[in-house]
């Protein structure tokens, strides 16, 4: 007799015996209530054990079926030809579904077992292994159903990492060579909420159930990772370098705000406020060359793991925490020089367009409101500017805000959606703009963040006279002398200028010499080094601009007419503090003149001899000084002025003319007027 058949006439047996049990004990109790109450009880323990029967009966029938699927399965892999080539004449069809079912189950669980065995094996150390786990992750995309395969490989990832200590962790990481990124790669996929995956119960050899799924997050993490990173201020500090260089290693594109992520961050957060990392000597008027060794360094790392989640990073920054968070990175002295701590705001520049650019605009607003507002405390850190303590610091808030220059002057054209107005209206109109005026300031605390953020600012100038004498060509209705174009213009080169005096007086420059290097900063950001303009590509001013075929927008022409000539003396106030100096009416002329000439429109009564030429066909009028230069008398100054007047005039129209330079050396000397109206002036070296 079969074992099934055994199986089937045991539990007939058991039956019949239960059912003659309770037929005999019926036969005996008495009739009345106190009977029918003792039958109600051997009916309920009758049933009782009658299910317990049946239960025993399927389950033992469930393992001979297991079993023959076993050996069905074996059949199979030795090539059985009567398996393989389909049913024989006269199977039933009904047995060879049954048979099929039981195959299906039985090839599930085998994947189920491989996943389990190769993640215990992973691991372990073992390459192989390691390479079939990273190709079942690496086709997981967050926000898709997820395979069974790859349900099971990612639950036993989660499963068996789960009682791993960090140091063990890190040990399996170190182990897995060429495929160590597995590790940072399953806990981005398990403490994502947009990634669902099966539960396997936290035991050893336990395979994942299909039926019950869990959504990802942090609690799924290994418990040792969510104690260390949920842990408060500064402690567990090793263990979140270790944390931190697992994450690194892993997938950036897995890192969309992942839980994970998201906690890193905020541990960052809380190490910054431990009092210990606030009594950092080096950022309390210390060594600079002291800088802290340790602590200074996880946080760091933290910042190029996690800190790679830009949306992690945005959405704390414009948190309740953020202005906290900017806080505590501006005011401590980092030992790589802010490079980790940039990080966290370059990435605005990059991400103006596509689906993180109203993030990134918020992102972008939100720090350059903090900066310009806090000007006066990064301008004087210790004696030393936030340049000084933290060039890279400076370079990358400037690579995130150089997109954002038309929002933070307050353009006409080529504002980005999702970034605010920084000033008020009344500060814009009367020229204050006293966070604009901080942004540029603290930007320029910074030798490359100056050329890349101011050179940007001037391209944006030159490229709004350009618009401006377009629409004059054009003879474009309505044009008038307070355009907006040549406001912004002005508006833009008295911000670079009121910038860059604010932030060179706070490197104890004055007079001559400080406009000396004004002058200096201003040629080298116009000049702009290839490298760092690449770096933006499409966001910088000039791309799809108006101007004619073959002009040079960053051309020599132009820098000069928008720099002037070189400085022959210092400007000061009443109160003798150093200031940015007039614009004449001269060069307003000149800005003028170069712009539509370039335009081909022609300007009557300008000296052949005094319109410069440039290789690319740029043209620009020669400053004053480089008049006195050519052969031929010299004209004075006034004779100079005069025929840049009169060439504008007969060009623009007499009252056209003098309206529009009116408009724009008065805005041009109402921005730079007051360098910074947050605070008084600093007061000039002694």
């Amino acid at each position: 007799m079969t074992k099934s058949a055994q199986i089937v006439s045991a539990g007939r047996d058991n039956l019949e015996n239960l059912r003659y049990q309770v037929a005999t004990i019926a036969a005996r109790l008495p009739a009345g209530t106190a009977g029918d109450a003792m039958r109600y009880t051997l009916v309920s323990e009758g049933t009782n054990k009658l299910t317990e029967i049946m239960r025993r009966s399927t389950s033992d029938l469930n393992d001979v079926g297991a079993e023959i699927a076993r050996i069905g399965n074996q059949y199979a892999e030795l090539g059985n030809q009567k398996f393989a080539n389909g049913p024989k004449d006269g199977t039933p069809d009904n047995l060879l579904d049954d048979e099929e079912e039981d195959g299906e189950e039985a090839d599930e669980e085998d994947h189920r077992r491989s996943a389990e065995q190769d993640v215990q094996d992973a691991l372990a150390g073992d390459q192989d292994a390691a390479a079939r786990v990273q190709e079942v992750l690496d086709e997981i995309t967050p926000g898709q159903p997820l395979t069974p395969e790859q349900g099971s490989y990612l639950s036993q990832m989660q499963a068996q990492q789960n009682g791993m200590t960090v140091e063990e962790l890190k040990t399996a990481q170190e182990r897995l060579g060429e495929h160590s990124d597995i590790i940072g790669n399953s806990w981005q996929l398990m403490s994502n909420e947009d990634v669902s995956f099966p539960q396997t119960e936290l035991k050893v050899d336990a395979l994942d159930a299909p039926s019950k799924t869990h959504t990802g997050g942090f609690d799924k993490l290994p418990t040792s990772v969510q104690q260390a990173v949920d842990s408060p201020g500064a402690i567990y500090s090793e263990q979140m370098k270790d944390i931190a260089a697992i994450v690194r290693d892993g997938n950036p594109e897995l890192q969309t705000g992942t839980q994970l992520d998201r906690h890193m961050i905020d541990k960052a957060d809380r190490m910054m406020d431990a009092p210990i990392w606030e009594k950092d000597p080096a950022s309390n008027g210390g060594d600079l060359n002291q800088r802290d060794p340790y602590l200074d360094g996880v946080v760091s790392d933290i910042f190029t793991s996690a800190g790679r989640d830009h949306i992690a990073v945005g959405e704390h920054i414009l948190s309740d925490k953020g202005d906290d968070f900017i806080h505590d990175i501006t005011r401590h002295a980092w030992a790589d020089d802010g490079a980790a701590a940039g990080s966290l705001f370059s990435w605005t520049g990059e991400n103006t367009h596509g689906p993180l650019a109203d993030l990134a605009a918020g992102t972008a607003e939100k720090y350059a409101m903090y900066i310009g507002n806090h000007d006066t405390e990064l301008l004087s850190l210790n004696n030393h500017t936030l340049g000084q303590i933290n060039p890279e610091l400076v370079q990358g808030m400037a690579e995130g805000l150089t997109p954002y220059i038309p929002n933070i002057v307050g353009m006409a054209e080529g504002q980005m959606p999702g970034f605010g107005a920084l000033d008020a209206p009344d500060a814009v109109e009367n020229g204050l703009m006293p966070t604009a005026k901080g942004v540029f300031s603290v930007l320029s605390t910074d030798e490359l963040a100056s050329e890349l953020f101011n050179g940007a600012a001037q391209h944006h100038a030159v490229l709004a006279q350009e618009r401006f004498a377009e629409d004059f060509k054009n003879q474009v209705p309505g044009l008038s002398p307070q355009s907006e174009h040549l406001n912004d213009s002005a508006t833009l080169q008295g911000l670079v200028d009121a910038g860059l005096h604010n932030a060179l007086m706070h490197e104890k420059l004055n007079g001559i010499e400080l406009e000396q290097a004004v002058y200096d900063a201003k040629s080298q950001a116009f000049d702009m080094n290839k490298a760092i303009a690449e770096g933006l590509g499409s966001q910088l001013p000039g791309a799809g601009s108006v101007i004619g075929p073959g002009v040079d927008l960053f051309g020599q022409a132009a820098k000069e007419s928008i720099i002037g000539p070189p400085p022959t003396a210092a400007a000061t106030d009443a109160n003798g503090n150093y200031i940015a100096p007039d614009m004449p009416s001269s060069v307003a002329s000149a800005q003028i003149i170069g712009a539509l000439i370039n335009q081909g429109v022609e300007v009557p009564g300008v000296p052949p001899s005094w319109i410069l030429h440039d290789a690319d066909g740029q043209a620009r009028i020669l400053s004053y000084g480089e008049v006195q230069d050519l052969p031929g008398s010299a004209p004075s100054f006034g004779e100079y002025n005069r025929i840049l007047a009169e060439a504008t005039e007969q060009t623009l129209g007499q009252g056209f003319s003098e309206d529009m330079k009116g408009a724009l050396t008065y805005r041009y000397n109402q921005v730079s007027e007051v360098l910074n109206p947050q605070t008084e002036q600093p007061e000039p070296p002694g």
